[in-house]
């Protein structure tokens, strides 16, 4: 059997750590940040304990990334202005982004509503808490900003508030929460020509 190369590890690498991700989102949706063990995520995945040291430090670093990973699918990159595109459409983007998180990771929903009621959680993320608000709060602001808001702090508020308690109440009743009706609302409400006259 020949000597695996460069490459076939970093196919490996890049597995298991997706395989401790998956899994780790899985156990802190399931039973909590706090309650689920370096130990129980190794479980899970079929590898030992320390393996899991050469993919991660700590748990901190798993929850860290997991934050990262929804974050770039939801925010672009680049933002608007540099980009050239309209600004209504990045919003749509950003709105549209948000909904299919919330429909195709409801793992990851849970996990965010522990942001809101885990007063240990929310300690311990609110350093990188502070760094999305700080880079995205002001992108949102421009964005309203140049959709002729009155009060582009007041309008990236609201719509943050209404983002998260739609994730919140979807993760508390997804069979019966009208999510779709909610989409198309607040696409209207901000995206359509009527909706940017606040």
């Amino acid at each position: 059997m020949s000597p695996r190369s460069e490459e076939q590890f970093a196919v490996m690498r890049s597995r298991s750590r997706k395989a401790i991700l998956k899994a780790a989102l899985t156990l802190f949706a399931r039973k909590g940040y706090a309650e689920t063990t370096t130990e129980d995520i190794a479980h899970a995945v079929g590898i030992s304990k320390g393996l899991i040291y050469n993919y991660f430090p700590s748990k901190e670093k798993i929850l860290e990334h997991l934050i990262d990973q929804f974050v770039a699918r939801i925010f672009p990159v680049t933002p608007p202005v540099e980009m050239g595109q309209p600004t209504a459409k990045y919003l749509e983007a950003l709105i549209r982004g948000w909904f299919n998180e919330v429909r195709t990771n409801p793992e990851l929903i849970k996990l965010g509503v522990q942001f809101h009621t885990d007063a240990g959680l929310k300690k311990l993320v609110r350093k990188k808490q502070a760094e999305l608000e700080k880079k995205y709060v002001v992108l949102f602001e421009e964005v309203f900003r140049r959709l002729g808001s009155r009060d582009p702090v007041v309008d990236t508020l609201l719509l943050g508030s209404i983002m998260d308690g739609i994730g919140l109440n979807y993760a508390a009743a997804p069979d019966t929460f009208p999510l779709d009706r909610l989409e198309q609302h607040l696409l209207q409400q901000y995206c359509s020509p009527r909706g940017k006259t606040r």
